[in-house]
């Protein structure tokens, strides 16, 4: 009995101390040599993984971090990656740096050991790519390295692998060389078809299916392609979409949920490097993701946040403003809206969002404000991003007290936390899967403030309401579901932890062991586990190294507390703004009330969010595809396709769709009256045209377009307004943007003009009305600005003067004293060659004009700069600039030292190779002209007896033919003007007469056009009635052609029959075709031809004796140069070709019009096209290239002005096949414009060409086939000749001497030159012609070759004979001295001591190579200076010479639009 009451005492006694023990939890501390790289948790499992990479070691803990033990199988520092299966929670893989490795399969109880045939690479963060699919967790992509030892250095790329049984047999090589592969099924919600889940995609190079392929960096990463196989690469395809048929420049492949997403840089010219972002559903159909042009000016990079279910959230960084914007997809995934600017984004692309978990609807996020202190506050959205708002900040702190600031002014007092850019912990960093808490770190006040200087807050209603639970900084975890909350101070020797079981009302502390300064505070992912994990480090010193870092496991289940029942826990709604419902439902959670004490204890199962339905409003619907919104309403972006046999019979609607769509994954309940995305009655005029059909699209400017740029090679195109705004586009004219032209993130400037950069495609200039210019340099993707010394000047000077070989290197013509009441307006130039241009430099004040010397073709100085310079005079401020002198002055070294070369010019010009100036000389001053080929030797101009210049006006017109045409006006009064057109020799100093009697206007344009594409080839108007123009003032025209240069002209032969087949009533002798050419067109920017259609021109005018009024004029087409013509449509149009020619388009030109015609027969029959709304077109425009289906057209409809987008991709949808082998198959035939003639030559060669045949539908696309196929060298005969100096041709086509004067004497210097292609040992007499300098016409009759004389012994003096010998001596005594070393040095070693003398041997080689050289370098001067006598008139064919090409010329073609170009830098003199 005794014994029985000592044991019920002792229990007694132990109870309260056993009750004790229980009311604090358990600490466990376990030591490691250093923190975890990675600390990994297996999903619903208490097993954590602790990867110290600085060791190389993978610790293993099975009771949630209690414990740890390292893993068995690898050993001790071989472990490099830890990488955990995102699907299958049993699996994770340890790599090595070698070809061994790890696996488990039961989540960490044991590790099975594979090989691969490589190492991991070190490129990817992972080299391991896993299947979503649950029936292939055990197909994997791994990413290895293989490298080849070079000379140098070794030589790497990555090569791809699968296993389908989790390595349980040796990988199999899928691809190499690659960038990245990855199964296409990459998470669970995609909607991969089963057929397809073997898909794999790879991003790689055409060359890839080569082993061994080159060094990874060394590859362009812009060349990369991405590929889809589904049989494990042993065949593959390139994936490509639908507004991009080669796609290259792939940067990474990723997902999100429902989607596939991958990011390309588009590098087709034109373009810029432009980012495009590509998204699927289903690993199929891949469309481009749009973002809206008004918020976004240039995408330079996509960050895809964890977002709702059925959506994207992308951020976007924006080239032009290194700032983020948020946007949010519709369910596509494709179309995306704003959500909110400015978002906080570090350098490596980690952006201050977070999605809190299981939430719909809530997100927060980090804006930076565009201030001057660029202060960085808080959103929060409770409504998927349609709303943003700021914290509610609490009212006091954690000790009561007020935080000074007034929360009813949100800029000034509001809550601010960091968010990811500033993370310290494992996780999330605000939220778990604990409904509705949230904890975070931050201020209250106008900004957030510095991590340090931040105190601890949370909210327990998912962000709308704020508390501070504890100051300073504090790492947090949530537990149980949101019941235990455990903090710890985020400082150096922190002691204690704190934790709450009542949503944060209370707390309570525990002393840690050791002080430590936390990295880490972690638990189970889902949050619901009673035990937590701190990771930390003591202070360095205080302990050994191996166990200065530590873990300290702090188990809260073992405290007295019941479980919770279902009394204990309540609903927890979400708020929304106004309580709306989202999604189509509103959603719940049950969570533990606050102040009930248990614990919940379900682990590893997270609260499950519950939904109550609402009825479907407007809010739950989105726009369908082929609708936008616009004013809240969705309506047609492209036209409706038409039912089968609907809008027929006369009907005028049919049922087509409400233009709305059921947003994907919302639940809403449909109301009685009806869905709104039910069909609805559509008109038929907003039906869709059948396949094969043009469509359109239309955009209203808010302002007159006033000027147009469109970029050469590009899609862009610039539209300055009336007002000073600025428009874009980016896709032809489909869509179009304002550019804001923004300083320091402020629109501050307006459009006073465009300019393009005459020798960079991509590169435009915008002048605004004070000292900023604005400038793109890729088409308009991104905008820079600079400063520059003066406002631009308003005296008609070009403001911007370019350099052909360095394009930053610019001249700007500015005003001085210009401002509203001063007279003393004069222009100041200033040149700046820094790539920044924020340095300028003075080069001239009171000038007229000034240039950077040399052009493309012409070869002057690069440091010169010419000047048109008023003469100084002391009186010069207080003069009128229009009566002072101007002199042509030349400054080197930037103009530092300058020359006058010429006193009181008139003006000068540069085309092609020529600089022309006109001087007034003498007294009373005449007109003299000069040229010069290099800008510093000038020679006088010699014009025709008939044409000597007194005070006549002339017009540079063309000098692309190695000759320059010049227009000397002899009949100038205020009604009529006309003149000739003479011809220079090739230097430009000699001319003879061309045509008499050419056309012109008052302001000194001339009626003159050539065929772009065909050198020698053009059309001019002369004036047939001069005597009677003369008194009346009224000019009859007649149209001529020449196709040799200007060596003759003749006129154009009229078609047989008109447009309707009926033949002309004008056909007797003298009847022939008319064309009205520049002067008589409407508008001067229509050229009669095009640049990528060779031979074709378009031009209104008539069949009779002259030209008639255009109004009574009529279209015609030619095909072949100008050689035969063609009527294809009566009356008046604008025209423009599209894809180099197969497409022509006519609008009326002279009433407001709906409609169009075009053809794709090149004008054999002709398709009408409504486009809506009647438009006064001013312009017909596409690339300026005529390469693309796309056209834009301009104009002015009810008072606005007006852009319709036209495209005719679905009309030619077919390529052309290019065969020629299978002349059935070939869509092109080869033509020659010389084929419809009696000459079969043209300039002394018969050249063909590509083109396609009229009768085949299908586009060409960029460039054709080949542009030229085919010269064949011709025979000289008449049409190579023309009229010497101081000859006319008569009226039987003789060259005759003008009566009085002498022929110029011979030019013995130049024909005895060997840089003269006629060059033969003899110079021969001057006679009555002479060859066209474009002729390559060879044998034959020579009429310009007169008595024939031997050329003197050349060149003069020993100096070339001389080099030759020093030359040849110096060859023989290097080649003597090479070989004596070589046999010295092969007798003193043996073979022994050579092979072990790398040094000698690297030597002996290097002499024997050089011995070679010097051989061969001997041979080649022996050889040419044996060329050289054979070429001695007395030697010519004594010593035989195999050269294979003797004279070899490239022939040049026309640059698009320059005569337009040349126009509007004519020099015209009165």
């Amino acid at each position: 009995m005794f014994g029985v009451w000592r044991l019920i005492v002792a229990c007694a006694l132990l109870l309260p101390a056993v009750q004790l023990r229980e009311s604090k939890p358990s600490i466990k501390t376990s030591y490691f040599p250093s923190i975890p790289g990675q600390l990994r948790y297996f999903d619903a499992s208490s097993t954590v993984l602790w990867h110290d990479t600085t060791h190389g070691v993978v610790y293993s803990s099975l009771d949630e971090g209690k414990t740890w033990a390292p893993i068995k199988g690898p050993a001790a520092g071989d472990v490099r990656f830890l990488i955990m299966h995102p699907y299958d929670s049993r699996q994770a893989y340890v790599l090595s740096s070698g070809l061994e490795h790890w696996r488990t399969s039961n989540r960490g109880q044991t590790w099975q050991r594979f090989q691969t045939p490589d190492p991991p690479t070190d490129r990817l963060s992972y080299p391991l790519d896993f299947h979503a699919d649950e029936k292939h967790y055990n197909y994997v992509i791994f990413t290895g390295k293989r490298c080849e030892n070079g000379f140098f250095k070794s030589v790497c790329h990555d090569v791809a692998y699968y296993t389908t049984d989790g390595f349980a047999s040796h990988p199999k090589l899928m691809l190499e060389p690659v960038v990245h592969c990855r199964w296409a099924k990459m998470t669970k919600e995609l909607s991969i078809p089963e057929q397809s889940m073997n898909k794999a995609y790879c991003i790689a190079w055409d060359e890839s299916v080569q082993r061994g392929a080159a060094q990874m960096s060394k590859r362009d990463s812009l060349k990369n392609r991405l590929f889809e196989s589904t049989d494990f690469f042993q065949s593959r395809k390139p994936v490509v979409f639908d507004d991009l048929e080669n796609p290259r420049g792939f940067m990474e492949l990723g997902k999100s949920r429902h989607f596939l997403i991958t990011a390309l840089q588009d590098n087709t010219p034109g373009y810029g490097g432009e980012l495009r972002m590509y998204v699927t559903r289903d690993g199929e159909s891949w469309k481009r993701a749009r973002f809206p042009h008004g918020q976004l000016m240039h995408e330079t990079a996509y960050t895809v946040l964890d977002g709702p279910k059925y959506h994207l959230i992308v951020e976007v960084l924006d080239g032009s403003s290194q700032n983020g914007i948020l946007f949010m997809s519709d369910g596509s995934g494709t179309n995306f809206s704003m959500s909110i600017p400015n978002v906080q984004r570090n350098q490596n692309g980690f952006v201050d969002y977070e999605h809190l978990a299981n939430i719909e609807g809530v997100a927060i996020v980090n804006v930076q404000l565009q201030d001057k202190v660029h202060r960085v506050q808080t959103r929060i959205t409770h409504d998927e991003g349609a709303s943003w708002f700021a914290l509610n900040p609490p009212s006091h702190d954690v000790d009561g007290h007020s935080f000074g600031c007034n929360t009813n002014y949100p800029d000034t007092c509001a809550l601010h936390l960091h968010a990811v850019t500033s993370i310290r912990n494992l996780g999330r960093v605000f939220s778990s899967t604990a409904p509705g808490l949230v904890i975070g770190v931050g201020s209250v006040g106008d900004r957030l403030r510095p991590y340090e200087d931040c105190d601890t807050y949370l909210s327990t209603d998912a962000g709308v309401s704020w508390t501070m639970i504890a100051r300073y900084p504090h790492k947090h975890v949530f537990g149980d579901q949101g019941g235990l909350l455990v903090l710890v101070q985020d400082s150096q020797n922190v002691d204690q932890l704190l934790y709450s079981f009542d949503y944060g009302a209370t707390w309570s502390t525990m002393s840690l062991p050791h002080p430590i300064e936390p990295v880490a505070l972690t638990t189970v992912p889902d949050g619901t586990a009673l035990k937590v994990l701190l990771i930390g480090s003591q202070k360095r010193g205080s302990v050994s190294e191996d166990k200065r870092h530590m873990s300290v496991f702090v188990d809260f289940a073992n405290l007295n507390k019941r479980t919770c029942q279902a009394k204990d826990f309540e609903k927890f709604y979400p708020q929304t703004p106004g309580s709306k419902c989202l999604f189509g439902h509103k959603q719940w959670f049950l969570r533990r009330k606050a102040l009930a004490d248990c614990f919940v204890r379900e682990k590893f199962h997270e609260p499950q969010g519950k939904e109550e339905p609402c009825t479907c409003t407007q809010a739950d619907y989105e726009c369908d595809i082929g609708f936008e919104r616009k004013k809240d309403q969705c309506i047609p972006s492209k036209p409706i396709e038409i039912p089968p046999g609907a809008c027929s019979r006369g009907q005028s609607t049919f049922m087509g769709p409400s233009g709305y769509r059921r947003i994907p994954g919302n639940t809403c309940e449909a109301p009685r009256d009806g869905s709104l995305d039910a069909l609805v009655q559509r008109p038929c005029s907003e039906g869709e045209p059948a396949q094969g059909s043009v469509s359109h699209s239309r955009f209203d400017f808010p302002a007159p377009v006033v000027e147009v740029l469109h970029f050469r090679v590009s899609p862009h195109i610039l539209a300055r307004l009336r007002d000073g705004q600025l428009f874009q586009s980016a896709d032809d004219g489909s869509t179009w943007h304002r550019v804001g032209l923004t300083v320091d993130g402020r629109v501050a400037d307006v459009a006073l003009r465009l300019i393009a950069h005459p020798y960079e495609n991509q590169k435009a200039f915008v002048i605004t009305s004070n000292t900023r210019v604005h400038f793109t340099a890729n088409g308009g993707v991104t905008w820079s600005w600079f400063t520059v010394p003066l406002p631009p000047n308003m005296l008609g000077l070009d403001p911007l003067g370019f350099h052909p070989e360095h394009p930053s290197w610019l001249l700007w013509t500015g005003a001085r004293d210009c401002e509203t009441g001063k007279n003393e307006c004069y222009a100041e130039v200033w040149y700046s060659i820094t790539e920044s241009h924020a340095k300028w430099k003075r080069v001239d004040s009171y000038v007229k004009k000034c240039a950077f010397l040399p052009t493309k073709q012409f070869p002057g100085d690069e440091t010169s700069i010419v000047c048109e310079s008023y003469t100084p005079t002391k009186s010069i401020r207080a003069t009128s600039l229009a009566q002072v002198p101007v002199d042509l002055v030349i400054g080197r070294d930037f103009y530092s030292r300058k020359q006058t070369v010429f006193h009181n010019i008139l003006g000068f010009s540069v085309f092609d190779r020529y600089m022309l100036i006109a001087e007034l000389a003498g007294s009373p001053p005449s007109l003299k002209m000069h040229v010069s080929l290099d800008g510093f030797n000038f020679a006088p101009l010699t014009l025709p007896p008939s044409l000597q210049l007194d005070h006549r006006a002339y017009t540079v017109l063309d000098s692309l033919t190695r000759a320059v045409f010049l227009h000397v006006t002899t009949h100038d009064t205020d009604m009529t003007q006309w003149g000739d057109i003479v011809k220079s020799n090739s230097n430009g100093t000699y001319y003879a007469l061309s045509l008499e009697n050419v056309n012109r206007d008052v302001k000194g344009f001339v009626d003159f056009e050539k065929m772009l594409g065909l050198d020698g080839i053009a059309l001019a108007n002369v004036v047939s009635n001069i005597e009677e123009a003369s008194l009346s003032g009224v000019k009859q025209l007649r149209t001529m052609i020449t196709h040799n240069d200007g060596g003759h002209w003749k006129p154009l032969d009229a078609p047989a029959v008109d447009s309707h087949g009926s033949p002309y009533a004008c056909n007797q002798v003298g009847c022939n075709l008319h064309l009205h050419n520049l002067l008589e067109r409407p508008d001067l920017r229509v050229t009669l031809g095009s640049p990528s259609a060779t031979g074709f021109m378009l031009a209104t005018g008539n069949v009779g004796r002259s030209l008639l009024p255009y109004a009574q004029c009529d279209t015609f087409l030619t095909r072949d140069g100008g050689f035969t013509w063609e009527e294809v449509h009566k009356d008046t149009f604008k025209w423009e070709f599209g894809d180099h020619g197969s497409i022509i388009v006519l609008v009326d030109d002279k009433h407001a019009t709906d409609s169009l015609l075009y053809t794709l027969d090149q004008g054999l029959s002709w398709n009408s096209y409504r486009f809506g709304e009647k438009v006064r077109v001013s312009t017909l425009d596409t690339v300026p290239e005529d390469t693309k289906r796309k056209f834009v057209l301009m104009g002015e409809s009810q008072g606005r002005s007006t852009a319709i987008f036209l495209d005719f991709t679905r009309v030619l949808n077919r390529p052309c096949v290019f065969d020629t082998k299978n002349e059935q198959r070939n869509d092109f035939e080869k033509w020659s414009p010389s084929q419809q003639r009696e000459e079969a030559c043209l300039f002394g060669s018969q050249t063909w060409f590509w083109r396609r045949k009229r009768d085949r539908v299908c586009y060409v696309g960029q460039a054709l086939p080949e542009h030229e196929m085919e010269r064949k060298p011709c025979a000289c005969s008449d049409a190579d000749f023309e009229c010497e100096f101081n000859h006319y041709r008569d009226s039987h086509g003789n060259c005759v001497l003008y009566p009085g004067m002498t022929t110029l004497p011979s030019d013995e210097g130049d024909q005895c030159s060997p840089d003269n292609p006629d060059y033969d040992g003899y110079w021969y007499e001057r006679t009555n012609v002479r060859k066209i300098p474009l002729s390559r016409c060879t044998g034959g009759e020579r009429p310009d070759r007169g008595r024939r004389h031997v050329c003197k012994a050349a060149p003069k003096g020993h100096s070339f004979l001389w080099v030759f010998f020093v030359l040849i001596v110096a060859c023989v005594l290097v080649y003597s001295v090479a070989q004596w070393w070589l046999r010295q040095g092969y007798q003193a070693l043996s073979l022994d001591e050579f092979h072990q003398s790398q040094t000698l041997r690297n030597v002996s080689e290097h002499f024997h190579l050089a011995a070679q050289f010097v051989g061969g370098l001997f041979s080649l001067v022996w050889a040419n200076l044996m060329n050289f006598v054979n070429e001695l008139p007395w030697m010519r064919g004594r010593i035989r010479s195999d050269r294979p090409f003797s004279n070899y010329h490239i022939l040049s073609t026309d640059e698009d639009a320059e005569i337009l170009q040349d126009y509007g830098s004519d020099l015209d003199v009165e």
